[in-house]
């Protein structure tokens, strides 16, 4: 995917960032000062090793981010005393000339225990197994409808959005939009312009019109109600129904208030059992439950949320079903047991998102040490 990537100026001294493989990785590396940046998951495989990193150890750079424009953070890579910088939102990583070198031999004691340990695969086998995982979600990941260059996962106001590493768009799924601007409108797409680009999650023709009581022009679908932002609009957005939003209101709660009270968008039926899925409160997060079968639709972390716990759940543990992901388009969900259970989960590869049937969420809670810290 780097390949469709304009050229970028290097946050540091705003050289021209060049692409250069290194081990088998398209990488890119600053002309001027030698610095390297990585996508997510890119740096783990260069070093075959993973860490967990907390962006919130770490202090402001004062560095521009080259894939969402955020504030880089410095802080040292964990076990080690390299400083690097990374970015909050893409999770993307800057290394300055030389700290790449510097961490490779911090870390060789490292490498070289887990080649010896008895409960890890060996370095080589891993990293192998890790490229593969960064290959097949290359393929999968989605393209820009507008320019073709391709999305990256970001958080955003509390949602998982894309956005467009080319032109700066944004896809919001069903709701998101509502969470993003703390209004609720409902947007009749059926009698807009059509657009000629398609949706990202079951490619009909998006439609533009005016987002009501606003001079903002969106691109909607018709089928599962996604919207398209193009670059500037979202903030022109929220500047345009400011005025709605009561001072008094923590946005956040306002928009959780809002998406509970929308209509359910139409969207992908259940994995299950086909049947309807609408939003619902649980465990104080908005989900998504069948009215079918009993289960439960989760977006990407807000399993972690409900438990109170977080844990690793690695794709390749688990075997492909033919349910299908109610977020990213054709993509067959993967059964896996949840980590250190017996309670089996869907998981989409691509999105993160998970699917669990009737009574699995209550075996979850009953299993993981720690589970329900969160209400």
């Amino acid at each position: 995917m780097n390949d469709a990537l304009p050229p970028q100026p290097c946050p540091k001294c705003s050289a021209t960032l060049a692409y250069v493989r290194r081990e088998g990785q398209l990488l890119e590396v600053c002309t001027g000062c030698r610095g390297v940046w990585f996508d997510p998951g890119e740096l783990t495989l260069l070093i075959e090793v993973y860490r967990k990193i907390d962006d919130g150890a770490g202090t402001p750079s004062g560095v521009t981010c080259p894939r969402c424009q955020g504030e880089l953070v410095e802080l040292p890579f964990p076990g080690t005393q390299v400083l690097v910088d990374r970015c909050p939102g893409c999770q993307g990583i800057w290394l300055d000339g030389g700290e790449l070198e510097a961490l490779k031999a911090a870390l060789q004691d490292v490498a070289a225990r887990a080649d010896d340990s008895a409960e890890e695969p060996v370095v080589g086998r891993r990293a192998l197994a890790l490229i593969a995982d960064a290959e097949l979600a290359a393929q999968r990941r989605a393209v820009c409808p507008k320019c073709k260059a391709g999305l990256w996962y970001l958080r955003r106001d509390g949602n998982t959005v894309e956005q467009c590493s080319a032109c700066g768009g944004t896809w919001l799924d069903a709701g998101e939009l509502t969470a993003a601007i703390a209004v609720y409108r409902r947007v009749d797409s059926r009698h807009g312009a059509p657009t000629g680009a398609a949706c990202l999650r079951d490619g009909e023709e998006l439609r533009e019109v005016e987002f009501p009581g606003t001079q903002v022009r969106i691109d909607v679908c018709p089928a599962c109600a996604g919207v398209w932002l193009d670059q500037g609009e979202l903030d022109a957005l929220r500047a345009a129904v400011q005025h709605l939003v009561p001072p008094e209101r923590d946005l956040g709660e306002r928009a959780r208030e809002l998406a509970l009270e929308a209509p359910p968008a139409e969207v992908r039926g259940c994995p299950r059992c086909g049947g309807a899925v609408a939003p619902a409160p649980l465990r104080g997060v908005a989900v998504e439950r069948c009215g079918g079968c009993g289960g439960t639709w989760l977006d990407a972390g807000l399993l972690s949320i409900c438990l109170g716990v977080s844990r690793k759940l690695r794709v390749r543990d688990g075997q492909e079903t033919t349910r299908l992901c109610l977020r990213c388009p054709r993509q067959p969900l993967v059964e896996l047991t949840y980590p250190g259970t017996d309670v089996p989960i869907d998981l989409c590869p691509d999105c993160r998102s998970t699917w669990l049937d009737a009574g699995r969420l209550e075996a979850l809670v009953e299993a993981t040490p720690g589970a329900g810290a969160s209400g």
